[in-house]
């Protein structure tokens, strides 16, 4: 009869790391392109407002939308002289609980000097919160990628040569750029 001999650690409990050098460049890569796209509404946003032309404008109202979790929100309906004179009202895309002014508190407005109707209450919230956001969110999956991608590295080194023939190339390479160690393979060199 056959006896099977399992040792102890030998399952799979032990960890050897090499899912992080699966993912962290996949995270690096979707970091990046988070910064990118928030770099390019960066600059779209900037654009938009160096091209834009500013007024001093008076909430008149509320207008009343739907929370993502049911609550009540309030956006600020808003009124501007244009300069040539037309009154312009509109409703800011930015909505809040509680309301960001009160009636007939004034506020700055950005708009569109051909098209004065496209106008929004001038706060950092409502102009940089989206690219601010994704470099921020690109730049922290970067981070964590590869503080996760050297604690790989270093799991591997620590793992020994008996480990890095199962593990692949990678991890032989560090062990004998660590300290020159020999593989498992190789017979002790004979000095002498």
């Amino acid at each position: 009869m056959a006896r099977i001999r399992v040792r102890a650690g030998s399952s799979g409990s032990r960890s050897s790391g090499g899912g992080c050098f699966l993912s962290a460049p996949i995270f690096v890569l979707a970091g990046a392109a988070l910064i990118v796209f928030g770099w390019k509404s960066y600059r779209s946003t900037a654009a938009d407002v160096q091209a834009s032309a500013t007024a001093t404008g008076v909430v008149v109202d509320y207008q009343e939308r739907e929370g993502s979790e049911g609550g009540t929100l309030f956006a600020l309906v808003v009124e501007f002289t244009a300069p040539s004179g037309e009154t312009v009202r509109f409703t800011d895309a930015a909505a809040s609980n509680p309301a960001a002014k009160r009636i007939g508190e004034s506020v700055e407005v950005y708009y569109d000097p051909a098209y004065p109707q496209a106008a929004r209450v001038k706060s950092f919230l409502g102009t940089w919160f989206f690219p601010v956001t994704l470099v921020a969110i690109g730049g922290i999956m970067i981070v964590v990628a590869v503080l996760s991608f050297f604690q790989g590295l270093i799991r591997l080194a620590r793992m020994g040569a008996a480990g890095a023939a199962g593990v692949g190339g990678l991890a032989a390479l560090l062990l004998l750029l660590r300290g020159g160690r020999k593989g498992p393979s190789e017979p002790p060199s004979q000095e002498g």
